[in-house]
């Protein structure tokens, strides 16, 4: 016991910090991480707070597609407004957070404003 207050607490959470620190994170895909990690803002989302895959189940599959080493293309051919950037913003912070990595995002436009 030291004879300065609270110093034994500081070292105890800073020997659990440097622990917590070696601790291999689950190997989790894109759309487990962004159930658990993700969340829409008010200002961008009309349903805010938590993502949920499972109120666009058919975004799923197309998520887990984007890091599995084994499928090198994906085609994605759908409608106007159904989550496309969202899916990739997903990608971008699955990546971000779990397998820190070079990434280049690029959206094309038709016109010029």
């Amino acid at each position: 016991m030291s004879g300065i207050p609270g110093q034994d607490q500081y070292a105890l959470s800073g020997v659990i910090g440097f622990i917590h620190g070696w601790v291999i994170p689950p190997k989790l895909c894109i759309s487990e991480w962004a159930d658990n990690f993700r969340r829409l803002s008010p200002e961008a989302a009309s349903e805010p707070g938590d993502w949920k895959t499972d109120s666009a189940p058919y975004q799923r599959d197309i998520m887990d597609a984007l890091n599995d080493p084994n499928i090198t293309t994906i085609v994605v051919m759908s409608s106007a407004q159904i989550g496309k950037t969202e899916l990739l913003l997903n990608t971008i912070g699955y990546y971000a957070d779990q397998d820190p990595s070079p990434m280049l995002l690029v959206h094309y436009i038709t016109q010029l404003y």
